[in-house]
């Protein structure tokens, strides 16, 4: 990773942006203005703009029922890469308000159109009703029906024109609660409608808006409308054309409208970005001056696309000072892209770290297999990453139901799944069914019922733990060697003196005990035989008088010499006495850890067991407990397998050779 500085021309500021924006592979710096004399930086006014108009996209779209992220990665590559004015993009948002907003007006439409038909069907019954309507102080109340005689006595008394209805049962209910009457009334004035009303609540009246439905706010266009009841069905049906229009309309243009939401929130986006990016800037007079990170591989180009714009411009590279912080910028596989969500978990690499991707990503895969065999379950979990992954519906399904990359989620089932089948097939086990014994040595049919198997287990599993410690002490060599740290990569903890003290304290304990980790192998094509048979020793491994038997406790006491020499040459004793506490308490916990994927894969088999008593229960039993147990198995223990194997990645491997002190990079792109 290079530091960047470019200085330029004030006028090309913009042309630069855009172009380091589509380059997409420089982390812009920003700028303090005391670095340069005579230099400031500038806050754009529109920036406050633009987050407000992302702002008011994104609740657009959510009051819409739209989600938008869905839409946005189709049309990104449909936008063009410019400078965009505020007031274009702030008209293009009023036009798609007043799209998104035709089903409130349907909503509006329709409630309008049921009070208008109301209506309709009421003076049909009572032609005095659009001549009470027509009056400047008019109005509608309902009231129980218990109180029908008191409200028609009052309103004679009174001397006002009304009439009174008791619709039937069932109609007008939308307006007309059941047990209620409706009463059309008008009055001389204002006032005397206004104290009729107040006198008539004490009989439970409550006014009904009825005239809000016509859709005519001018008040001599209502009365109008009313003194002609044939004008009343004239409307009804232009209401009825004019729903039937805005239906169409949002049903026809909907998802083209969704592209141009999504397309205008990324050209806020953009200038977003860019106005952001200005901040960052320092600028004199007639100059200004832009820094960034770029890696090694990519400066080249970027210096071609500074050229291309003006020979004006100049560049400066410089290599990261002790007091830079670079961001991480690693190379991985291709296929091994699924698995960048969880070792991301490890923390980014620092200047001097070191990242094996494929060795991680291997190990991680290893250890879910081990402890998931299974060659049924494993080829259900491909066909799951593969539907994930490459089937759009459930794709977008998944991300919205976890919050996580579709193609992710999928990768990660198609690798773990393809070791979950591989070790399947050596277990001999197929949807927790055993079809034929395991082709792995020393272990018996039906295994789990063997307890000499289930010790078989145990060693493979603390087997891969060793050589997973051993793994992470040569990675911890090979960093301090890469970064030039000769004194520590052969007297660091885990290195020279590491070795020494892991040889000596595993084969201490298992010359004591007596233990075979693994049968003689022979390997036809070097015949070489390969074997780790630790004889019985007893407290003979204690006695230094014999070396032959006592070997593993000298390798651990020149681990520890070696260890101190190192503390002596750097000068820091005191912290490698330290270091000799700690180190033999995590070389034991750190490797008996490992233990767990033996008991995961035990508790793994002995489904296999609990798929037998439903064997003996019958045929239907069977069915129904084979289905159960292999959905249960595959999503909730998949989920803590995976877990597992990540934190034995994280924790006993990765904590010997790798800080994860860095930090993300995060190019400028457009």
């Amino acid at each position: 990773m290079y530091k960047i500085t470019v200085v330029y021309p004030k006028n090309l500021e913009d042309r630069i942006l855009l172009s380091i924006g589509k380059f997409g592979w420089a982390e812009l710096i920003n700028i303090r203005e005391d670095e340069f004399v005579g230099f400031k930086k500038e806050m754009p006014l529109e920036l406050h703009s633009f987050h407000l108009l992302m702002e008011h996209v994104e609740k657009l779209a959510s009051d819409s029922g739209i989600v938008l992220d869905e839409y946005i990665p189709s049309v990104k590559h449909d936008v063009s890469i410019k400078i965009y004015k505020f007031d274009e993009l702030q008209q293009e948002l009023e036009e798609l308000r007043r799209f998104f907003g035709i089903p409130s007006e349907l909503e509006d439409l329709r409630k309008r159109l049921v009070k208008l038909r109301l209506i309709h069907e009421l003076v049909r019954e009572s032609p005095r009703i659009p001549k009470i309507l027509s009056q400047k102080h008019s109005t509608v109340i309902i009231f129980p029906e218990d109180a029908l005689d008191q409200v028609r006595e009052n309103l004679s008394q009174l001397g006002l024109n009304f009439e009174i209805l008791h619709p039937e049962r069932g109609k007008y209910r939308e307006f007309i609660p059941e047990g209620h009457a409706i009463a059309f009334l008008a009055a001389p004035s204002k006032d005397l409608l206004s104290i009729v009303l107040t006198f008539l609540r004490k009989f439970g009246i409550s006014e009904l808006e009825i005239d809000l439905g016509l859709g005519i706010e001018d008040e001599e266009a209502r009365r109008m409308l009313l003194a002609d009841p044939s004008r009343i069905k004239t409307t009804i049906g232009e209401l009825e054309s004019r729903i039937r229009d805005l239906e169409e309309r949002f049903k026809a243009g909907f998802k083209q409208e969704v592209l141009k939401l999504a397309k205008l929130w990324c050209k806020a986006d953009i200038m977003r970005k860019i106005l952001t990016a200005k901040t960052m800037i320092v600028k004199g007079e007639f100059t200004a001056i832009l820094r960034c990170w770029v890696p090694k591989e990519r400066i080249d180009e970027f210096e071609r696309i500074l050229r291309e714009l003006s020979a004006n411009i100049m560049v400066i590279k410089e290599r990261p000072s002790k007091t830079d912080k670079p961001p991480s910028h690693t190379k991985r596989p291709k296929i091994l892209y699924p698995l960048t969500s969880i070792l991301r978990q490890m923390g980014y690499p620092g200047k001097e770290d070191i990242f094996p991707w494929l060795l991680t990503g291997i190990l991680w895969a290893i250890m879910f297999g081990f402890m998931f065999p299974d060659f049924g379950q494993g080829l259900a979990l491909i066909a799951m990453g593969i539907s994930f992954a490459f089937v759009e519906k459930i794709r977008r399904g998944v991300e919205r139901l976890l919050g996580f990359s579709g193609k992710k989620v999928g990768g990660l089932l198609i690798l773990a799944g393809s070791f979950a089948t591989i070790f399947g097939i050596f277990f001999g086990e197929f949807f927790l069914t055993e079809l034929y014994p395991p082709l792995i040595p020393e272990l018996h049919e039906h295994w789990i019922k063997h307890m000499s198997s289930i010790k078989w287990v145990i060693k493979i599993a603390l087997l891969i733990g060793i050589i997973e410690m051993f793994l992470a002490m040569l990675l911890f060599i090979y960093k301090n060697i890469k970064h030039k740290h000769f004194l520590e990569a052969i007297l660091g903890e885990w290195a020279l003196p590491g070795f020494l003290m892991y040889i000596g304290l595993l084969s201490l304990g298992f010359h004591f005990i007596g233990i075979t980790l693994l049968r003689p192998i022979r390997i036809p094509l070097l015949n070489v035989e390969i074997s780790l048979i630790f004889e019985e020793y007893g407290m003979a491994v204690l006695d230094l008088g014999n070396p032959t038997k006592s070997w593993p406790l000298y390798a651990f006491i020149g681990g520890i010499a070696l260890l101190l020499l190192g503390g002596l040459i750097e000068g820091n004793v005191g912290e490698k006495f330290v270091a000799l506490i700690e180190m033999p308490i995590s070389m034991l916990s750190n490797t008996l850890s490992f233990s767990r994927l033996a008991g995961f894969l035990i508790g793994h088999a002995a489904f296999t067991l609990v798929l037998e008593k439903f064997a003996i229960m019958g045929s239907i039993a069977f069915g129904l407990g084979l289905i159960l147990l292999n959905v249960l198995v595959i999503l909730l223990e998949g989920l803590v397998v995976s877990l597992q194997s990540l934190r034995l990645l994280l924790y006993e491997f990765s904590t010997k050779w790798y800080l994860g002190e860095g930090r993300a990079f995060n190019p400028f792109r457009l």
